[in-house]
């Protein structure tokens, strides 16, 4: 007979629990490979095939420009969209800057004027005084001569049957003006000038009458007629108090 038959049940059932607790330690050992742990192996010695096409079709971004590009630019208007709030979209035209005197004509559509100028460059000297003089557009210019008028003082003159009067102002640091210099190719020049003083001529307002008002004539109350004579102190019926 064998050892096992010999064996009490309690023993037997110890036996058994111990190999079956061998079993599920050799099967924990083992291995799993799950979702959530997975292992990821980087290869450094390798490199991507198009490593060399990557860094030579790269392109820099300082751009060289073409003359063409700057004289379109220069030329060409922009159309920008303003919104204002809730109202529609507004298109404002953008020009660009004039960069010679074509251009000026241009953008300004401006006439040319052949008028003859009067005063040119070649009149000016270090020996005189420049003012400057801010008329209204109702005065003709050429009205003003044969006018005196005080420098630096307060000047009264008539021009039809208008009155002005012109006062001293503050004058400007520098002025900048063009004058013609009566040459062929360049005929006018540009100059900043230091200016003696400013006078401003304004139109004389007639003065308003002054109105007197009327006196008020002052009404007489009449005297009231068959009053009684009364006493101070004894009243109406005084003569009896009196005898």
């Amino acid at each position: 007979m064998s050892d096992s038959e010999y064996q009490d049940p309690l023993t037997r059932l110890n036996t058994t629990l111990n190999k079956s607790m061998a079993f599920m330690e050799t099967s924990t050992k083992s291995p799993q490979n799950s979702k959530s742990n997975k292992a990821v192996k980087i290869n450094t010695k390798s490199q991507p095939r198009n490593a060399t096409k990557s860094v030579t079709s790269r392109k820099s971004i300082l751009k060289k420009r073409n003359s063409n590009d700057e004289n379109s630019e220069q030329t060409e208007s922009l159309n920008v969209t303003v919104s204002n709030g809730n109202s529609s979209p507004k298109k404002v035209q953008v020009v660009s800057r004039p960069k010679s005197l074509k251009d000026l004509l241009r953008n300004e559509n401006l006439a040319v004027d052949s008028t003859e100028s009067t005063y040119g460059l070649e009149d000016l000297s270090d020996n005189e005084e420049i003012w400057l003089m801010n008329i209204p557009r109702t005065i003709n210019p050429r009205e003003l001569e044969n006018q005196s008028l005080y420098l630096g003082d307060r000047s009264k003159f008539r021009i039809g049957e208008e009155r002005y009067y012109a006062v001293n102002c503050e004058a400007p640091d520098s002025l900048t003006c063009v004058f013609n210099t009566s040459k062929p190719r360049k005929s006018y020049k540009t100059v900043n000038l230091k200016m003696a003083g400013t006078i401003t001529v304004r139109r004389k307002l007639p003065g308003v009458l002054k109105i007197k008002p009327e006196p008020e004539e002052r009404s007489k109350v009449p005297f009231p007629k068959n009053i009684k004579k009364r006493h101070p102190l004894f009243g109406a019926c005084y003569k009896r108090d009196l005898i």
